[in-house]
């Protein structure tokens, strides 16, 4: 077991193991919420998409209220509000903003590094919330429970980068900030060196989550429109309106209105845009299928999901498929305290005498979202 986290976590060996946290270098989102409180200076939200609205959900629970949203100028329109709140063009506030406290309300890695580093220049402070709407807590208790299985994960992931994350992951959790993960985040979410395929005319990639369709084309563009089809899953009938609405120029992308999971089924669902979920009581009814029962044995080469929380379900819906083609897997693993655990521990069932999986972690975003969790294919 080689898992170094001394800087964070002490590790005292007995007769069994125990933990004793660190002090963190900061103190998370607490103490960025006592420093917005300490400067007094107004508060703005640069976003103005669901991640904005955690933020200042977040904000207003902490007893801070924000004055407006701002956006870039070519997402701002006239009489733009999220709830009561204003939206405003980020244009009008240049010459002032350093009177204000910005609290970055998007999850673009890029950008977010870009105004950290450049705070000086802008002549304004910038703030990430790590986490303004809790996806799962790893606390002292979790970590020392789950120490050995954490540990046997860290020992079988393919390269330093994903140990390196992995860490910092564990970090970022018990400390709440995600100062130092941010510096190992990759924007390139789903599409990277881990799943570029030089022959891509014979790729049948399956959209789990497809949401608008965003991922969509991202993967086309990331192919150079190269592949054979494209399974695009969305429950959501408002989402899947959209969805069919910015595919319809590509070919062959068969849009399926149905969720996922290990069955054939009508489950509860909650409708919430780019994260709607299947949930033990919701207010729509909605059908859900598998991977193996759509696909009817045709052959898959990439499988990307992000099902907000019944990705493993959805995983045991597909086990035919996976056994039969060890296709790529990109799987969302930040919505469930237990995903990286048990995401793994399934994925790693999938061996045989030619084909096995790799494992890779990767992070895309400047908070507490978007982990991803690849497996990749290799001959034995």
């Amino acid at each position: 077991m080689k898992l170094v986290l001394e800087k964070y976590v002490s590790i005292i060996r007995g007769g069994d193991m125990n933990f004793r946290i660190a002090n963190a270098v900061m103190n998370g989102d607490n103490e960025t919420v006592c420093r917005l409180k300490a400067d007094c200076k107004p508060i703005l939200i640069y976003g103005c998409a669901n991640h904005a609205e955690l933020v200042y959900n977040y904000l207003c629970k902490h007893g801070l209220e924000a004055e407006a949203y701002i956006v870039d100028s070519k997402y701002w329109k006239k009489d733009f509000y999220i709830g009561e709140k204003c939206v405003n063009n980020l244009e009008d506030y240049l010459e002032v903003l350093g009177l204000y406290n910005i609290v970055i309300g998007f999850c673009d890695v890029d950008k977010s590094r870009f105004l950290l580093d450049n705070m000086p220049i802008l002549r304004c402070n910038f703030w990430i919330l790590w986490e303004p709407q809790v996806a799962y807590e790893w606390d002292e208790e979790y970590i020392k429970g789950n120490w050995n299985v954490l540990c046997a994960i860290w020992n079988q992931l393919s390269d330093e980068l994903s140990k390196k994350i992995m860490e910092e992951l564990i970090w970022a959790k018990l400390n709440k900030s995600g100062q130092k993960l941010l510096n190992l985040a990759d924007s390139r979410q789903y599409f990277n060196e881990l799943t570029f395929v030089v022959d891509s005319e014979e790729e049948v990639f399956v959209d789990c989550g497809a949401f608008n369709g965003d991922t969509v084309i991202k993967y086309v563009s990331f192919v150079g429109e190269k592949y054979k089809k494209i399974y695009a899953f969305e429950p959501s009938e408002k989402n899947v309106l959209k969805l069919k609405e910015n595919v319809c120029h590509l070919p062959n992308v068969e849009v399926v209105n149905k969720g996922l999971w290990k069955e054939e089924a009508i489950l509860e669902f909650e409708e919430d845009g780019s994260a709607s979920q299947i949930v033990g009581k919701g207010r729509i009814q909605v059908p859900v299928t598998t991977i193996d029962k759509v696909l009817q044995g045709e052959k898959v080469t990439f499988i990307k999901m992000d099902v907000e929380g019944s990705e493993l379900e959805s995983l045991e819906g597909a086990e035919e498929t996976i056994r039969r083609n060890f296709p790529k897997l990109a799987i969302c693993c930040y919505h469930k305290k237990d995903d990286i655990v048990n995401l793994y521990r399934y994925i790693s069932n999938f061996s045989n005498e030619k084909m096995e999986y790799h494992f890779y972690l990767r992070h895309h975003s400047n908070s507490a979202y978007e982990t991803v969790l690849y497996a990749i294919p290799v001959r034995k």
